[in-house]
């Protein structure tokens, strides 16, 4: 009973991830709670999320989605790992111990031991919080006390 509560969840989930212009949020894990008059899902245990190439994977995640069934936001916490690529092409990955991701301005908040790598190059950011606009570019990285941000790029790349 519980595998097919399951199954009749995701495809619910899948189907009211599914927005107008036939973008697709697949998600996984082995926990879901969702409440579809809310927008907000919880999802727990091994969660992947894929989304237009993206992954973000992490231990908990909450997906809060609009009254039109867009993505508004997500929220991921415990081993974060994401992949992604930005409005110019560039491929990154990243890690932390919190992500938190607003869809509407592209805005990612990397928190908690934070790393930021361009795929292929030297580019880095390691700090306790990182700042990551996906659209824009635009970064920011804050150390602590004990542990200062670190920056490493390469000064040939265009």
């Amino acid at each position: 009973m519980k595998t097919a509560m399951r199954y009749y969840f995701l495809l619910a989930l899948f189907i009211f991830c599914t927005n107008a212009f036939s973008e697709v949020l697949e998600v996984s894990a082995k926990e879901f709670i969702g409440n579809g008059i809310s927008g907000k899902s919880v999802l727990r245990g091994n969660v992947e999320v894929k989304k237009s190439g993206d992954i973000l994977r992490a231990n908990e995640m909450e997906i809060y989605m609009d009254s039109n069934r867009k993505l508004k936001k997500i929220r991921a916490v415990g081993e974060v790992y994401f992949f992604l690529t930005t409005q110019d092409g560039r491929k990154v990955e990243g890690s932390c111990q919190e992500l938190k991701y607003d869809a509407i301005s592209g805005d990612y908040f990397l928190n908690k031991n934070a790393h930021l790598k361009e795929i292929g190059k030297a580019n880095t950011l390691n700090g306790d919080t990182i700042f990551f606009n996906k659209k824009t570019g635009e970064m920011s990285v804050k150390g602590v006390k004990n542990k200062p941000a670190k920056l490493i790029f390469n000064l040939d790349d265009k």
